[in-house]
């Protein structure tokens, strides 16, 4: 994996879930305060840079760590409407998921190791956060979230 790979992870997991939105619509109040949950992390993506070395890749994707435990808290403290409450869950927990399956790279890149990085961050918990995402606006909540569609 080369540094350019490395911090492409790191700027990809960062905006997994920055710039959430809604249609020109008003919001309603659930997508209201997904926005508010997700919108912390654009402040984390704007004041990322791209590493040149994996000891700055790993500093960086620590800082992306834990702004998705932060997403991750703050969507489960939401109750979601009925009719996207399954959906809802299933996006926290793959934020989770995408929070805990960094970890591994993290120990990766602080080891040198940007090769073996490679190999130990899976994005399926990105998947499962797509699919969570397009249920709930199957059912009308207008949620954005770039880079997981």
């Amino acid at each position: 994996m080369s540094i350019a790979r490395a911090a492409g992870v790191v700027l990809a997991s960062a905006a997994l879930l920055s710039g959430c939105g809604s249609s020109s619509h008003p919001a309603p109040h659930y997508v209201r305060q997904v926005d508010a949950v997700v919108g912390g992390l654009d402040s984390v993506t704007n004041e990322l840079y791209t590493p040149s070395d994996a000891s700055s890749a790993a500093s960086e994707l620590v800082t992306v760590q834990a702004a998705l435990r932060r997403a991750a808290r703050g969507l489960a403290a939401i109750t979601p409407p009925p009719a996207v409450r399954a959906d809802h869950e299933r996006l926290v927990q793959a934020v989770v998921a995408l929070a805990r399956g960094v970890t591994p790279l993290i120990a990766e890149l602080k080891s040198g190791n940007i090769e073996g990085a490679d190999a130990a961050f899976s994005l399926k918990a990105a998947g499962q956060a797509r699919r969570a995402i397009r249920a709930i606006r199957a059912a009308g909540y207008e949620i954005e979230v770039p880079l997981l569609g």
